[in-house]
């Protein structure tokens, strides 16, 4: 059972580039996941050890007046995402379904000891491989992918949306989320959800996770842009504690 652990900011601080770590007996620090509420970080652990709190001043040049900027700060000093390069984060680009299950193994911390990937056309030895098996080896990639994964295809709301809840599933972490506000039914274009992903859907959308593309609209075949799915795992993390 995991327990909510408390530590008080002092200073005048950016409170989303506070981040709590955990102090093993050799030294080595783990990030925790966890965020900044009324000047108090919270963070969530299994054990009571030693814990510090760090500031991380991570940003990128591109983002200095996106309404994103704060999402990828956040995530960035946690080093839960990375920038297309040390100073460009290109917050309006496409992610990939290679990024994104990338991100989904990386976040959640899933492992897997198979060896062959399963996909006829994923490379040995690419930045991506080892992800994208593990990514199949917890069963958080869509079945109609088939075994062709088109890691450079930009990802689909849809299909990202399917990854996330199916991560949060294999985690056991589905019932840490209450809901908070209406389903697909709020939203004009809901029936064009694929099926596989209905489900998937309407829990993130009721949890406050996931917002509408525009209006009253879901767009669930259209992509994500790096900046909104930032912005995803920010609210994924920070309504776990408000």
């Amino acid at each position: 059972m995991s327990i909510v652990v408390e530590i008080p900011i002092k200073g005048d601080y950016e409170n989303h580039k506070v981040v709590a770590v955990h102090i093993d007996e050799n030294g080595d620090t783990q990030i925790m996941e966890g965020t900044v509420v009324n000047g108090v970080m919270r963070f969530k652990t299994y054990h009571l050890s030693k814990y510090a709190l760090i500031y991380v001043d991570k940003t990128f040049d591109d983002i200095s007046n996106h309404w994103g900027k704060e999402a990828i700060e956040m995530l960035g000093s946690r080093e839960i995402v990375n920038g297309r390069s040390k100073t460009e984060f290109a917050p309006e680009g496409m992610i990939t379904r290679a990024e994104f299950a990338t991100l989904m193994v990386r976040f959640f911390n899933h492992e897997a000891v198979a060896t062959d990937v399963g996909y006829t056309d994923i490379e040995k030895d690419m930045w991506y491989t080892e992800k994208i098996r593990i990514a199949r080896e917890n069963a958080i990639v869509p079945e109609i992918f088939g075994d062709i994964f088109q890691p450079d295809t930009a990802i689909s709301r849809e299909d990202l949306m399917y990854m996330l809840y199916k991560s949060l599933e294999v985690s056991e972490k589905l019932d840490q989320l209450t809901v908070n506000a209406d389903g697909l039914a709020a939203f004009t274009d809901g029936g064009e959800v694929s099926s596989y992903a209905v489900k998937a859907i309407e829990y993130l959308i009721s949890r406050d996770v996931i917002n509408g593309s525009g209006y009253d609209k879901i767009n669930p075949s259209a992509t994500s842009t790096r900046a909104e799915v930032a912005r995803m795992i920010y609210n994924l993390i920070t309504i776990q504690y408000n």
